[in-house]
């Protein structure tokens, strides 16, 4: 566990605001499982795989495919002796159907040829050659591209990716963060795991237990999705989602699947970008009550500091009346701190104490303004 952690802490230190592109492409592994990266150029997306490989001890496979790519291109030229004695096999030799772990850039850009030629190896990890089905050591398939597909025959490729990730540009925040690292090189980046460690893992999370509550919490969302979002989910991804969900709670150090690891939901079960706030909206309000309720008192703070900038600038209003307003404004943002350090006491989660913070900012905003207007600190 401790080296997938490191792991993890080591990519996120070189790539800000990506942490849950990183834990997804993390668990991808642990679960065996395809994971997809959406996004403009110059995100980042295949640095980050290329820092991967160069932490894990294992062979790697990357290719950009074109719209006249052909499967040669990803399982090997053929082999002319063999087709000699009427065989149709491929050269395997450092081609993808070696690899442990394979990144394919612009994957939805793959035509019927190659399409066909990948999805076996995507979902059952077989790779047919010669007519014969040979099980292959690809422990995950990592898709990237600019877009989403463009075309409905390939919406059997895009149900192989369980996980799913956009990944836009940064903040300012995280360009300054990014810039200021460049100063000096990176340091060179050594293999932390090897292909053993990943299995060792892999069996570890299959001892997971996943409690009978929580599969009918999973059931509860997903149908509330069906029936108020017109999103549902295909029985293989009902399946396949807890392959992720237990290898989320094994890298938090938990023994079973709780509610907290529905926190990647959203990431495996959108099918446009546009549903993932839906799906973290029923997420929250079925499974997860505490942070529904942390996130109602953060919208009740955050629009009480919307309207001090209004009063603080409003020449209608005397200095004393602008005072007593800011000051109600003042007191109703502490009570609703208060509300929050007693949910954080009970329930210590980092999203609550992270929330908790947010809500010292939004008191010291307002005592600022109120100090600058009164000249006495608040």
């Amino acid at each position: 566990m401790q080296k997938f952690q490191q792991i993890e802490s080591t990519l996120n230190s070189r790539y800000f605001q990506r942490e849950r592109v990183v834990r997804g492409i993390i668990l991808a592994i642990l679960a065996n499982e395809n994971i997809l990266l959406i996004g403009p150029p110059g995100t980042a997306k295949s640095a980050i795989i290329e820092d991967l490989s160069r932490l894990i001890d294992a062979t790697y496979f990357s290719h950009l495919l074109t719209r006249f790519s052909v499967p040669e291109e990803l399982f090997g030229p053929i082999s002319y002796s063999q087709l000699k004695l009427d065989r149709y096999t491929h050269v395997p030799d450092g081609m993808l159907q070696e690899a442990h772990i394979a990144f394919i850039d612009e994957i939805f850009k793959a035509n019927s040829g190659v399409l066909n030629s990948m999805l076996n190896v995507m979902n059952e990890r077989i790779y047919r050659d010669a007519g014969k089905a040979v099980r292959i050591p690809l422990r995950t398939m990592i898709g990237a591209s600019n877009e989403l597909m463009e075309s409905d025959a390939l919406n059997a490729l895009f149900d192989r990716f369980l996980l799913r990730y956009e990944v836009d540009y940064m903040d300012p925040h995280g360009k300054t963060q990014l810039i200021k690292s460049r100063k000096t090189p990176l340091p060179m980046l050594t293999p932390i795991i090897a292909v053993k460690d990943i299995e060792v893992a892999q069996a570890a999370v299959e001892q997971i237990d996943i409690p009978d509550d929580i599969i009918e919490k999973y059931i509860e969302i997903t149908t509330y999705l069906n029936v108020n979002n017109s999103i549902d989910t295909s029985d293989r991804r009902d399946v396949k989602v807890w392959n992720v969900l237990k290898a989320h709670a094994w890298l938090e150090g938990m023994t079973y699947v709780t509610v907290d690891d529905f926190d990647i939901l959203p990431d495996l079960l959108w099918r446009t970008p546009a549903e993932r706030t839906e799906i973290m909206r029923a997420v929250i309000q079925i499974a997860a009550p505490v942070r529904a309720h942390v996130n109602s008192m953060l919208d009740s703070a955050m629009e009480l500091i919307r309207q001090a900038p209004a009063m603080n600038s409003d020449k209608n209003m005397s200095e004393g009346d602008r005072v007593k307003s800011l000051t109600g404004i003042l007191k109703q943002v502490r009570q609703i701190r208060e509300e929050m350090i007693k949910v954080e006491k009970s329930n210590p989660k980092p999203y609550v104490t992270d929330s908790r913070v947010r809500m010292d900012g939004y008191v010291k905003q307002i005592g600022s303004v109120l100090s600058g207007l009164m000249g006495v600190e608040l």
